[in-house]
C-alpha cells in the first residue's frame, strides 16, 4: 500500500450494509490485484457502516442521487479538503444500471486523478490542440464491458497505453481487452475534452453514432461537473450528522421489515406520453413519468416480498405504445408488459403479477 486510505460510507437506504460490504471486498481486490499492477497506484479500501470516516481518509460515499448528496452536505471535497467520490446508486437503479460498476468506476478514477486536474495534450496542429481528461474508466464505462469479482460486477478500465499514440502492435488498451486502439471510445463510453483553440470550456466526446440521452448529462457534484467548475468555487463537505443518522435508520428499518428495491423501466413508442404506477409502496400520488417517443426512463421503489400487482394508467395525445420491465436489485427480470396501447388516449391496466423473494 502507498498510504492512501479510502473510507466507503453507505448513505443510501436502498442498500443494506451487507450488500455494500460485499462490494467493498471486491473493490479492494480490484485495486490491489488489477489496478495497481497497471497504474502503480494502490490503496486500502475500508467500509465504515457507522458512516464515520476516520481522519485522513479519502471518501467514497454511496448515495441515492445528487440531490441527496447536496442535502446531506457532501460537496466537492471531504471536510478535510481530501478527495471525495460519489456513487449515485439510486440513480443507477432507476436507469437499470449496476451501482457496483459505478462504485468501481468512481474509485479507480479518484485514484488515477484525485484532484480532477490531470489531462493529456494532443497537439493536432502547429497552433493548438486538445486536452483530454485523464479519466481511466469513461471510455469503457458501459455495464456491458464490466467483469465480476466474487460475483460483484466492477468496471473495466483503460491502461496508460490508451493515452499514447506510439504503441506497438498487439498493445493492450484496457484491462478486459475490448479496446483496439488509443483514444477509442466503446459504445456507451465518452471522454471529456477541451479544445484549446476554441476555448469553449470542457465538452464531452461520445462514441461514434451514439444517441444522446438526458441521463448522459453530468450530475451536480459528479467528477465531470467538478472538472469544469473553477477550483476557487469548490466547497468542502459539511455533512449534516442529523440527516445521515436518519438515513442510516431508514436503511436499517428497510432491511428489518424486509423491503427490497424494485426498478420499473418504461419505454415509449409512437408519440409522447405520460404514465403513472400505483401501489402501496409509491404513496397516494404514485410514480409518474412524462416521456418523448423512443425514450426510456426508470425509477426505483422499495417493496415487501410476496405477490405484487401494480395499477398502470397513462395517456398520449397521438396514441402510442409502451413496454414495462420490472427488475430486482440484481437485475433479474420479474415481469414484463408489452401490450399496453394508448387506446383513445387513455390506458388502464395491470402489470402482470410477479413474486418478489
Amino acid at each position: 500500500m502507498n498510504g492512501i486510505r479510502i473510507a466507503v460510507l453507505n448513505q443510501f437506504a436502498g442498500l443494506t450494509d451487507d450488500e455494500v460490504a460485499a462490494a467493498v471486498t471486491a473493490l479492494q481486490i480490484q485495486v490491489h490485484e488489477h489496478f495497481e499492477p497497471a497504474w502503480g497506484i494502490d490503496a486500502e479500501v475500508t467500509f465504515y457502516p457507522d458512516g464515520q470516516a476516520p481522519a485522513g481518509c479519502w471518501q467514497l460515499v454511496i448515495l441515492n442521487n445528487s440531490d441527496q448528496a447536496g442535502a446531506l452536505g457532501y460537496h466537492d471535497l471531504t471536510n478535510e479538503g481530501l478527495p471525495l467520490g460519489k456513487v449515485f446508486a439510486g440513480t443507477d437503479l432507476a436507469y437499470g444500471n449496476s451501482w457496483t460498476v459505478t462504485a468501481s468506476h468512481e474509485l479507480l478514477e479518484m485514484l488515477g486523478d484525485p484532484d480532477i486536474n490531470l489531462t493529456v495534450f494532443i497537439e493536432n496542429s502547429a497552433n493548438g490542440g486538445i486536452l483530454y481528461a485523464y479519466e481511466n474508466c469513461d471510455a469503457c464505462e458501459d455495464d456491458r464491458y464490466s467483469y465480476a469479482i466474487n460475483g460483484v460486477q466492477v468496471s473495466d478500465f483503460v491502461l496508460p497505453s490508451w493515452f499514447q499514440n506510439f504503441n506497438l502492435p498487439n498493445t493492450q488498451y484496457d484491462y478486459c481487452n475490448h479496446i483496439t486502439q488509443a483514444f477509442e471510445l466503446l459504445p456507451g463510453g465518452y471522454i471529456g475534452y477541451y479544445n484549446v483553440n476554441a476555448g469553449g470550456g470542457w465538452q464531452q466526446k461520445y462514441a461514434a453514432g451514439q444517441s444522446l440521452k438526458y441521463s448522459m448529462r453530468a450530475y451536480i457534484g459528479s467528477r465531470r461537473e467538478r472538472r469544469r467548475t473553477p477550483k476557487v468555487q469548490w466547497i468542502k463537505s459539511n455533512v449534516n450528522k442529523v440527516l445521515t443518522s436518519k438515513n442510516r435508520f431508514a436503511r436499517e428499518l428497510t432491511a428489518e421489515i424486509g423491503l427490497r428495491p424494485i426498478t420499473f423501466t418504461v419505454k415509449f413508442y409512437d408519440g409522447k406520453g405520460g404514465i403513472c404506477f400505483f401501489d402501496v409502496s409509491m404513496g397516494n400520488d404514485g410514480k409518474c413519468i412524462n416521456s418523448d417517443n423512443g425514450d426510456t426512463q426508470s425509477f426505483t421503489v422499495n417493496q415487501a416480498p410476496g405477490i405484487q400487482i401494480i395499477v398502470v394508467t397513462g395517456s398520449a395525445p397521438n396514441g402510442g405504445k409502451i413496454t414495462v420491465e420490472v427488475t430486482d436489485a440484481r437485475g433479474n427480470v420479474l415481469t414484463t408488459a408489452d401490450d399496453n396501447s394508448f387506446s383513445g388516449n387513455i390506458i388502464k391496466s395491470f402489470i402482470k403479477p410477479y413474486t418478489l423473494n
